[in-house]
């Protein structure tokens, strides 16, 4: 049965095979939604936030604060390094103390 080969059609198409339409497609049913813990995180709240707006929020924070929050993202990272930040931090820890010493 190696060398036969199949029959041709006996009947050729009434409409040229130009004009045919394609047989309908099936519709696939709409997948379950992925379990919890593949599903993407939750949109990021501070990515819309314009890094002046955050250096301004991140100016509350203690010390201990801002240099723990530095390791959670590279762009926190940069900005918890920004030297306007750590600027006020040390004007406030060495030289208002010391200032406040000077008499008059």
């Amino acid at each position: 049965m190696a060398g036969t080969k199949r029959p041709l059609p006996s009947d050729p198409p009434s409409v040229p095979s130009q004009q045919q339409q394609p047989p309908s497609k099936r519709l696939r049913p709409n997948p379950p939604p992925p379990p919890a813990s593949t599903r993407p995180p939750a949109r990021d709240l501070r990515t819309p936030l314009s890094d002046e707006l955050l250096l301004r929020i991140l100016s509350f924070l203690p010390p201990r604060r801002l240099l723990a929050l530095a390791p959670v993202s590279r762009r926190l990272y940069h900005l918890a390094a920004d030297s306007q930040l750590w600027r006020a931090l040390y004007y406030a820890r060495f030289v208002l103390p010391r200032a406040m010493r000077i008499p008059g």
